[in-house]
């Protein structure tokens, strides 16, 4: 009796699998990859890294990097230094911990800097090693993490250190205290995150807390991405669509960005208009912060 129970069961749920692949073969619905890539075509998101692009004018963070600067450059502390860059998805965080990383001034300050990106997998060992990699190319590759601690903070005893970790969410205190155990006197860390508590954890000397750009700054990046060019003057016929677009973007540096790239190799003024008039705008942030622009 139990076995002919299941066994309907089972059918029944099998059916109901077949009947939900079939709809979703018939809607056009693509597989999405949660954890890095299986297959062709189903790859994981680039993280971003230390280098920036040349070919673009970065803008409207310049007070925020000049005080960076003064800031990580001063002897003002015995210990670690930390400051932290926090704000809401696409405000341009890691581009300013760029900037500053990337600053002529802080190769002179520094012995030696290293950029992690953590994300959402705060792993203190791969951590460790990614940084202990940047100091020394052939270091072992150990997986214990007292080892690598103590390798790292004989490597780092005496030096100027300057250590960006970009995009943490991770906000477990005990977990920072552990990562941060070989660092003294010396160091300096830049932290990027989207949460307060991180920065608080972190124990911030001071915390930058990003604001939405100005419409002329987000301009400024969307013509450069989608016209090649600093500004609308050489293309009039898009400056009114270019105008009401980046008025949609609400501020957003990664939204002017993003949409100029979707726009870069698009001449036809319609299609500018169909962009703006897309009812993607419309839609309602989603739980994991994906802002319809970006959508």
């Amino acid at each position: 009796m139990f076995n002919a129970k299941m066994i309907s069961k089972i059918k029944a749920v099998t059916d109901r699998l077949n009947s939900l692949n079939t709809r979703r073969s018939s809607l056009g619905l693509n597989v999405i990859m949660s954890q890095g890539a299986n297959s062709k075509g189903n790859k994981p998101r680039l993280q971003p890294t230390s280098l920036m692009d040349g070919a673009v004018e970065y803008v409207g963070r310049a007070s925020e990097k000049q005080e960076m600067l003064e800031l990580l450059k001063s002897n003002n502390s015995d210990g670690v230094c930390v400051l932290s860059i926090v704000g809401m998805g696409g405000m341009g965080k890691t581009t300013l911990a760029q900037l500053v990383y990337n600053d002529p001034s802080i190769k002179e300050s520094f012995d030696h800097k290293s950029w992690v990106c953590v994300s959402d997998d705060f792993d203190a060992v791969n951590i460790t090693k990614t940084i202990l990699r940047s100091l020394d190319a052939d270091s072992r590759d150990e997986n214990d993490l007292n080892l690598l601690q103590v390798k790292l903070k004989e490597k780092l005893s005496g030096k100027r250190y300057l250590l960006v970790l970009d995009d943490i969410w991770n906000e477990s205190y005990s977990d920072w205290t552990i990562l941060r155990a070989p660092f003294g006197a010396g160091t300096k860390i830049i932290v990027t995150t989207r949460l307060e508590k991180v920065s608080s954890n972190v124990d911030s000397m001071k915390a930058f807390y990003l604001d939405k750009l100005s419409h002329h700054d987000c301009l400024s990046i969307f013509a450069q991405l989608s016209l090649k060019a600093r500004s609308f003057d050489g293309h009039p016929q898009f400056k009114e669509i270019g105008e009401n677009i980046v008025r949609r973007c609400n501020g957003l540096p990664l939204a002017a960005k993003a949409i100029g790239s979707l726009l870069r190799t698009v001449t036809d003024h319609s299609e500018w208009e169909k962009v703006y008039e897309s009812e993607i705008w419309d839609l309602l942030e989603d739980p994991c912060g994906l802002i319809p622009a970006l959508r």
